[in-house]
């Protein structure tokens, strides 16, 4: 019914397929995320945004969950919910016409939604030797969370070359 084509290839030059090609052959019915960024698609005066796949969208929270908790390894059970996850935040399920995934401003709190559920994952299956409630994993996970400040630096006249 809605088949899921994601051409991935690396620049646009060398994509697998088109996405304005992917709705017109699908009759707009595909759900495409590609590899490279591509403007959206209008079929049939619909205009289909075009998502950009990336792990950025899982990789940050998974391994800040990991990390959180002190995770021993990265299961494929932590994988799957980390996909769970996303998945609530997926535009195209309440919106044919949507993007994929969601919008890159959302990624901070996705991110966290991500670790925290990830965690749940590591100490519920024992990939911890930690026992942590689930606000003991909050807290974790805030504590870890690299935050993009840009302290400023004074130049110390007892550190200065001479």
């Amino acid at each position: 019914q809605r088949p899921i084509i994601f051409p991935l290839s690396n620049p646009t030059s060398k994509t697998e397929a088109i996405p304005e090609d992917l709705i017109n052959w699908t009759d707009g019915r595909a759900i495409i995320a590609t590899g490279s960024p591509f403007d959206p698609v209008v079929h049939q005066g619909k205009a289909y945004q075009i998502c950009q796949c990336n792990n950025v969208y899982i990789f940050p929270g998974v391994g800040l969950g990991a990390i959180a908790v002190g995770a021993k390894t990265i299961s494929n059970h932590m994988f799957s919910k980390a996909a769970e996850v996303l998945a609530r935040y997926c535009p195209k399920a309440k919106d044919p016409l949507a993007s994929l995934f969601p919008p890159i401003t959302e990624l901070r709190f996705i991110c966290r939604e991500i670790a925290f559920e990830v965690a749940k994952v590591a100490v519920r299956d024992k990939n911890t030797d930690l026992s942590l409630t689930d606000e003991e994993i909050k807290s974790a996970i805030d504590a870890e969370m690299w935050f993009p400040e840009y302290p400023i630096y004074t130049r110390s006249e007892d550190l200065a070359l001479t």
